[in-house]
């Protein structure tokens, strides 16, 4: 654009904030005290009808300046100048990729208000990568989208706000930067930040009017309750706000305000003091501190797109860790590897022909030496102050999310055959969500404490460990999962011993180095992979084994359990083991007509085949209505063939991998060929599979004709989606049917309705076919930190990772009673009613 003047000022999206900056564009003249802003016609881009009506009506008097248009995006940029972005922060990169928008913005300059994207990830979205400064400076920047961010608040839609401007790259025009300032200051005043400081500013500006309001309702509320009607109330403490505020504006310092309305023994004073009492000031620096924590938070979401630097760092790790195989795995105790007697070669899921690792087999008498220096340790353990031990876990949580980020995404990729959405969701950002939030769950379960008493006695509750140590089970299909098996125990200062999984036992072997890394004691944790019948009955055999933590097959979890049975009855165990297991599911997903089709579907195809339906909440079986099914059936059938499938590293932007191991797709392979001649099915796509290279199975969809087919019991733990199309009539017996069916499982299930009385309906009926239930999402969307995970029937015992309930199964507390007072007699009142006839001579 550089200095030229009557130019074309473009907005897509306009809601109240694009709002607020049109207006102050057209109703303030180009040249003024807040500086030149050269646009001499304005142009808007919106989605909806509803939008063209409403700007038309509020800026009727500025037709022969304004353009309305309505889904014409690209014709918006490409007749415009400069350009706003000012849509919603979710539909950024669907506007910035759509056909034209990219091009049409060369050599134009883009002011973002997108919450949350930064100049990097909007330059990523637009050319793939990002743009460095040299590219846009001297005679190139015409060749390039100029990208300043800019973050207004609130107050603009008054003219009154604040906003924050990216201090540009370097080789970025300055009348760029000019032009932007120009812009937001006629809706308020603007200040220029370096990057680093633009999340803090974000709160300063954008959270803290927010906070203002609580504040100011807050003393209209006790305005009212001295007897001031609210609106004097409300009209006195705005004035008072906006007198504070200019008396700021002028220089005034908070500390000199304070004291020009204050007296010894005022009134003010004696306010003053209650707000000091109860740690207002305190209160109030810890909301801006954990606002600013969450900004930092919302841009910082590693998204991996081509060109990305994040994409750009796992890949280096990818190709190190290739150049490197096959790795080492060891067993580990004494804080040390142990030599193996024996090993199993773990090769790649994608590439069934090259060894990624070893499984070392640990020997009987390695799995006691293991258990005797873990009992060794277990006294100063449990004995170092929980702050202490939490502030292992919490260090291991840096180490995860910083310094071996990228070496566990590209170990879980290559070993587990994830792509790299699920490994960063698995092995970065759920590994240290659990070591963090497991502390905090272990601080609030500590805190539980007798708050009922009487005078006199004290009592409290101590929440001691278990008396002997607890073995750890964990699977392949998630490497954060090893890590919550062991840290929660770990936490509330149990010893544990740890089996990992043979097809997760490299990230399991990082995972055991960050914690010493992170200071954990040597013998706290001892890894001992091996066989895991040898393991697991040696393990059960000693006197000392406390408690189980154990995810994986429903199958062995009884086994385990029968075997702990026989234990108790013939009193092999100094206490009653703790059994906590969650295990297998048979999850569903159940559409009603007035589900919202397209949604159920995108959900249908994310919970099935997201990591080739090696979740243990994966769903699996779909029960549509026969009024919605053509158009469920047509749209599934139409996203599954989309769907990429390829080597996790290779084929980078595949949306499916392998599954895990020969004996898997071996299973899996067996039951598609079974069910393509099953005359009860109907082949909807896939069923087919090749092992040549990695063991790829196609997503795969099955109609059934009854629901009662053995596909709806029958635990597949791959890429297989059965259908069952139910009369609209029959809704009813269909609830009965899911609960009845699922091979007596019930981890996940989810119902897709608009219809709340029929979401209440399933919600009560299906009470005890899920531990987790979801309405209008899918069967595998539990967070960390927001819903707690288990089942029960065959699932599990249900005792809800992601919460303070299952570390409390690794405790045993003591309840204290202290009395202060002596006692005076041994008699109770009703003891001292007069004499009573002697019964014993």
């Amino acid at each position: 654009m550089g200095d030229k003047q009557d130019s074309t000022l473009c907005f897509i999206g306009c809601g109240n904030l694009g709002t607020a900056i049109l207006s102050g564009l057209l109703s303030t003249p180009k040249e003024g005290p807040e500086g030149i802003c050269p646009f001499s016609q304005f142009i808007v881009s919106v989605r909806t009808e509803v939008s063209v009506t409403r700007l038309r009506e509020e800026f009727c008097q500025y037709q022969d300046k304004l353009r309305i248009y309505q889904n014409q995006n690209d014709w918006a940029v490409h007749d415009s100048d400069v350009i706003i972005l000012a849509t919603d922060p979710a539909d950024v990169a669907s506007v910035l990729t759509a056909q034209g928008v990219r091009d049409n913005l060369v050599g134009k300059l883009l002011i973002s208000v997108a919450a949350g994207w930064t100049r990097q990830k909007l330059e990523t979205v637009i050319y793939g990568r990002e743009i460095i400064p040299e590219e846009i400076s001297g005679v190139d920047y015409p060749k390039q989208v100029c990208v300043i961010r800019t973050l207004p608040n609130v107050a603009a839609v008054f003219h009154q706000g604040l906003t924050v401007i990216e201090t540009p790259h370097l080789g970025m025009p300055t009348s760029y930067l000019a032009l932007t300032k120009a812009i937001f200051d006629r809706v308020g005043k603007t200040i220029v930040l370096p990057p680093s400081l633009l999340d803090a500013a974000t709160v300063v500006g954008g959270s803290t009017p927010a906070f203002f309001a609580i504040i100011c309702e807050a003393l209209i509320d006790a305005s009212v309750a001295v007897g001031v009607p609210r609106g004097v109330a409300h009209a006195g403490i705005a004035q008072a706000m906006l007198g504070t505020a200019h008396m700021l504006q002028a220089g005034m310092q908070p500390a000199v305000i304070k004291d020009l309305g204050t007296s010894p023994e005022g009134c003010t004073m004696s306010g003053l003091m209650v707000l000091e009492e109860t740690a207002v000031r305190g209160h109030v620096g810890r909301a801006l501190r954990e606002a600013v924590t969450v900004a930092r938070l919302m841009g910082s979401d590693p998204e991996y797109r081509r060109g990305s630097a994040e994409r750009a760092r796992v890949e280096r790790e990818l190709a190190r860790l290739r150049a490197s195989l096959p790795v080492r795995s060891d067993i580990f105790y004494n804080g040390q590897a142990q030599a193996a007697q024996d090993s199993e070669m773990q090769v790649m899921p994608a590439e069934n022909k090259t060894v990624f690792t070893n499984f070392p087999l640990a020997s009987k008498e390695q799995v006691n030496k293991a258990i005797d220096s873990a009992l060794l340790a277990k006294r100063e353990w449990q004995e170092m102050p929980f702050v202490d031990r939490a502030a292992v876990f919490l260090k291991a949580a840096e180490l995860v999310s910083g310094k071996y980020r990228y070496e566990l995404i590209a170990a879980t990729m290559l070993g587990q055959g994830k792509n790299v959405w699920q490994a960063e969701i698995d092995a970065a950002a759920e590994l240290a969500d659990f070591f963090r939030l497991n502390c905090n769950y272990a601080a609030e379960l500590l805190a539980r404490q007798p708050t009922r008493g009487t005078d006199g006695v004290w009592t409290r509750v101590e929440h001691r460990p278990l008396e002997g140590f607890v073995y750890a089970v964990s699977p392949f299909n998630f490497t954060a999962l090893g890590g919550a098996l062991i840290s929660g125990p770990a936490l509330m200062g149990n010893v544990v011993v740890w089996k990992p999984s043979p097809y997760c036992i490299y990230p399991s072997t990082i995972i055991y180095k960050i914690l010493l890394e992170a200071g954990l004691p040597t013998d706290v944790i001892q890894m001992v992979p091996g066989d895991a019948e040898q393991v697991t009955s040696t393990v059960l055999d000693h006197q000392d084994f406390a408690g189980i933590n154990f995810i994986g097959s429903s199958h062995v979890f009884r086994s385990i359990y029968a075997k702990i049975g026989q234990g108790i009855g013939s009193k092999k165990y100094r206490e009653f083991p703790r059994i906590v297991g969650e295990t297998s599911g048979k999850n569903f997903q159940l559409v009603h007509s007035s589900g919202d089709i397209p949604s159920a579907v995108n959900h249908a195809i994310r919970g099935a085949f997201e990591y080739q339906g090696q979740k243990c909440s994966a769903t699996s079986r779909v029960y549509v209505p026969e009024s919605r099914a053509q158009e469920f059936i047509a749209r599934l059938k139409a996203g599954v063939e989309k769907m990429t499938i390829g080597s996790p590293d290779k084929d980078f932007e595949a949306f499916m991998g392998p599954v895990i191991h020969k004996h898997s797709f071996n299973k899996i392979k067996n039951i598609i060929e079974q069910s393509n001649k099953d005359p009860g099915l109907e082949l909807i796509t896939g069923g087919k599979c090749n092992d040549s290279q990695g063991y790829y199975i196609a997503p795969t969809v099955y109609r059934a004709q009854s629901p009662d087919h053995e596909l709806f019991n029958k635990e597949i733990f791959g890429p297989v989606l059965v259908i069952h199309v139910y009369p609209d009539a029959k809704w009813g017996e269909t609830l009965q049917s899911v609960d009845r069916n699922g091979g007596g499982f019930a981890l996940t299930g989810a119902v897709f309705a608009k219809d709340r009385k029929i979401i209440r309906q399933v919600e009560d009926t299906l009470r005890y076919s899920a531990g987790n239930f979801y309405i209008n999402c899918k069967t595998t969307a539990a967070l960390i930190g927001q819903q707690t995970f288990g089942g029960a029937r065959s699932s599990g015992t249900n005792d809800k990772a992601g919460s303070s309930d299952i570390l409390r199964r690794f405790t045993s507390p003591r309840t204290i009673k202290e009395e202060f007072s002596p006692l005076g007699a041994f008699t109770y009142p009703s003891n001292e009613s007069g004499a009573c006839s002697q019964v014993v001579a």
